[in-house]
């Protein structure tokens, strides 16, 4: 681990109820084509080991290893839409959601991207994107959502 994970391990540890992860949420306008983003987000995560990473720890050890897995099985959850609520409504359901996501998962066995897609019109949605802080911090989320955008148009103008 480096450094600055070794200090969050370690924080997550004393204070598990604190939860230690990185968050964002994208706003996508027009038709979103759901297998087109996995396709997408597969490749993305194919080029970051980051995203492939699990952390285990064998017996008697305080602190983990880095074990990056050949290939992540990606699901997307699609939420309930959101059409017809008005802005507070709105506003509500995302820190919802947001919370909802705010657990790690087991660092263990589990992808370290978390993807929730919330539908809040037929031609908008707001795609979450969640790691363990770990895995991100608020620089590589945006780069992470540059990515994922640029890799998402390629595949949409390649059909």
């Amino acid at each position: 681990l480096s450094p600055q994970q070794k200090h969050l391990w370690s924080l997550q540890r004393s204070h598990p109820e604190v939860p230690t992860i990185a968050q964002c949420v994208l706003l996508c306008e027009g038709a979103l084509q759901v297998e087109t983003l996995k396709t997408a987000l597969e490749k993305v995560i194919q080029r970051h080991e980051i995203l492939r990473t699990t952390f285990q720890c064998l017996p008697e050890m305080i602190l983990p290893l880095q074990v990056i897995q050949e290939e992540t099985n990606l699901s997307i959850s699609v939420s309930e839409p959101l059409f017809d609520r008005d802005l507070a409504q709105l506003e509500l359901a995302v820190q919802n959601y947001l919370q909802k996501n705010s657990q790690v998962p087991s660092l263990e066995h589990s992808p370290s991207l978390q993807v929730e897609i919330i539908p809040l019109a037929p031609q908008q949605h707001l795609l979450m994107l969640s790691l363990p802080s770990l895995c991100a911090d608020a620089t590589t989320l945006q780069l992470l959502a540059s990515e994922i955008s640029r890799t998402y148009a390629g595949d949409v103008d390649s059909q």
